[in-house]
């Protein structure tokens, strides 16, 4: 049973994130460099205000009159992806970012895990991005769900959305394009996972809110925290509704109430970490155990059922579909999986069991 391993206490493990080291604009060889007059002329009457505008959005695919140069950057960006060019795409990044084609297919892997191949990659929104003069600092997009964190040195950038529509899941690529010697090139990437067991932030927003009006509301922590990560963006993208998803959590409870209720199901365990879980069909939780030794595989099971058992005590676990357990022996750091390994069991399975 695939699972998707969420830390700290909800983190997804399928996030890919690459960034570079920004370098300052060359300097000016007396002509007008390409990607000034490209400013120039999306941002005519906003020159000297730093801002963020929308260039195209889905379905349209169409920048040939911003720059024909990005837009044959763009139709070899996606289809390289979707046909896993894995040799093609590292030259589509900046160079000191140093990515090979190992690198690549990795993130290929990444984007296929809770996606499930075939994958259909496709263009959701451009944006370009002035920043007068090279600064870092943060611009609201004008259609008002992103901000955009620029690279320094840059006075003019592209940030991009990519859909990933998978068999299982839908997913988001944020990619921040910058001018080079050589023509765009990719400043960063990240992949995020847009919806969990079919559902979106909002989704599994209002499954949170009906488990905390039903007084649920260690299941609805857990559930508020994967809606405010299916919207958490990036280094260089973010997305104001994640701050209204934390607020909506932290008004039901606060992490520390609920990591001390779920320790008091499992007082005769070792807990050294507790994470919420995406498992098939829902959300789940993480528990990592400190062990003093290596255990036998039938003690890990074992020890797994009991946790099933403790939990199962507390009307809230009803909400939820199952528990990993994974062991951590003396040393072994508990924000990481140890190499005891662990075991998911779904509660549906052991209650048949």
């Amino acid at each position: 049973m695939a699972v998707v391993l969420l830390s700290s206490p909800i983190l997804l493990a399928q996030e890919v994130t690459t960034g570079t080291k920004e370098e300052a604009t060359p300097k000016s060889t007396g002509k007008m460099s390409y990607q000034e007059r490209i400013r120039k002329q999306i941002f005519a009457d906003s020159l000297d205000k730093a801002g963020c505008k929308t260039v195209t959005t889905a379905p349209k695919f169409d920048v040939k009159n911003v720059d024909g140069a990005l837009q044959g950057f763009l139709e070899t960006l996606i289809e390289s992806l979707a046909k896993k060019k894995k040799y093609v795409l590292p030259g589509l990044f900046h160079e000191r970012m140093r990515v090979n084609s190992k690198m690549m297919r990795q993130t290929i892997l990444e984007i296929q895990s809770p996606l499930r191949a075939p994958i259909n990659y496709s263009l959701y929104r451009l944006w370009a991005i002035n920043t007068v003069d090279g600064s870092p600092n943060q611009v609201l997009c004008d259609d008002g769900d992103f901000e955009v964190l620029p690279h320094y040195g840059y006075d003019l950038q592209f940030g991009l959305v990519l859909q990933a529509l998978g068999q299982r899941e839908l997913g988001r690529i944020y990619i921040s394009i910058v001018p080079t010697p050589k023509g765009w090139r990719i400043g960063s990437l990240h992949f995020q996972q847009w919806t969990h067991a079919s559902g979106d932030f909002q989704a599994w927003a209002k499954a949170a809110q009906k488990d905390a009006e039903a007084g649920f509301k260690p299941a609805a922590f857990i559930k508020f925290d994967i809606a405010a990560k299916l919207v958490e963006g990036s280094k260089h993208f973010y997305l104001p509704v994640h701050k209204d998803a934390i607020g909506a959590r932290d008004m039901v409870m606060s992490r520390d109430e609920w990591e001390k209720e779920i320790r008091s199901l499992l007082k005769d365990k070792e807990v050294a970490f507790l994470a919420g879980l995406l498992a098939n069909g829902g959300a789940g939780l993480l528990v990592r155990i400190r062990v003093k030794e290596q255990p036998a595989h039938s003690w890990v099971k074992d020890t797994c059922r009991s946790v099933v058992s403790d939990l199962k005590k507390a009307p809230w676990s009803k909400q939820l579909q199952g528990v990993r357990c994974n062991y951590l022996l003396p040393k072994e750091d508990p924000s990481r999986d140890g190499i005891v390994g662990g075991i998911y069991l779904a509660f549906e399975e052991e209650d048949k069991g």
